[in-house]
């Protein structure tokens, strides 16, 4: 299949060569497939990356919109789900009491530990398909690839 995207028409540019890789990558991966997903049952992709982004840290709704490039709305329905499924809760921000912010539960945390774990694996045997060489240069080019975007 990557080699399909490497014969790709001339006429098709870097960036769509670029984002046809990363599209079928993260379905690869299983990123993507609420179906399938990394780490257990089915969950909607769009709440296993909030599961994600909440692993490191209790985080307002306004820092997770943000950091999951939603709207505060989405987000809002987002983590309404993610209380009702046990896998977050709502707290109080200790240092502004105006606040609230979002904390995974126990059973978020598992989650979100097995989903990356999962994936950490997927990734890790990917790479070690790659020559030395080769994973430094992907290294480099995904590292410029996010620099750019941030």
């Amino acid at each position: 299949m990557w080699a399909n995207l490497l014969a790709m028409s001339p006429r098709a540019s870097q960036a769509t060569t670029v984002r046809t890789a990363l599209t079928t990558l993260v379905h690869d991966l299983g990123m993507a497939r609420p179906e399938a997903p990394p780490g257990g049952s089915p969950l909607a992709p769009s709440l296993e990356h909030a599961l994600g982004a909440l692993l490191d840290d209790a985080r307002s709704q306004g820092a997770l919109a943000a950091h999951l490039h939603l709207q505060k709305s989405t987000v809002s329905r987002l983590t309404d789900q993610l209380v009702e499924g046990g896998w977050a809760r709502r707290v109080p921000d200790p240092d502004d009491g105006r606040r609230v912010l979002v904390q995974l539960t126990a059973k978020g945390r598992r989650r979100a530990e097995r989903q990356a774990q999962v994936q950490d694996e997927a990734v890790a045997e990917l790479l070690a398909r790659l020559s030395v060489d080769d994973r430094r240069a992907l290294v480099q080019g995904l590292t410029a690839l996010i620099d750019g975007a941030g």
